[in-house]
């Protein structure tokens, strides 16, 4: 019989860490910072908005419209550095090297596409977000991480 193999985790590793503010991505935050804490890691705090800025060139898109969008595509980053902003706050109590990372688009891409650019170690994601109810129409963001992800993704319950 084999023996249990021992789970180590790697030095200085970068976890990449999807939020949305929810009760599961906190409890992720928090989980990742232990994880760094013990390895030497670090964290990026990621939070996707999900809307695309830029609306399509029409002849039925007035100047009021698009200064609608983007007064509303504003607001909505301000609210995402304000969630950052928050957790960063917990997480520089522990010590650990931290940033935040935003972006505009679908979730489950962009978290996808920021692990390969950060070239992450780790993911992790909460379960479920602030958007349950659009699990039953689009699917769930962390089933879609989990499917293409190219490192280990860590769901939190």
């Amino acid at each position: 019989m084999m023996d249990n193999p021992k789970i180590t985790s790697k030095k200085g590793m970068k976890i990449l860490v999807a939020t949305d503010g929810s009760e599961y991505a906190r409890k992720g935050v928090e989980y990742a910072t232990t994880l760094a804490m013990a390895n030497d890691g670090e964290l990026i705090l990621l939070h996707v908005i999900p809307y695309v800025p830029e609306p399509i060139p029409s002849l039925w898109v007035s100047e009021e419209v698009e200064a609608r969008d983007k007064k509303y595509a504003e607001e909505l980053y301000k609210d995402a550095e304000s969630l950052l902003a928050e957790e960063l706050e917990r997480v520089s109590t522990t010590g650990v090297k931290a940033t935040n990372w935003i972006e505009f688009g679908e979730p489950a891409e962009k978290i996808l596409e920021v692990a390969d650019k950060i070239s992450a170690d780790l993911i992790v994601i909460g379960v479920r977000g602030k958007s349950a109810w659009k699990k039953i129409i689009l699917g769930s963001v962390s089933d879609k991480v989990i499917d293409k992800a190219k490192v280990p993704v860590l769901v939190i319950r």
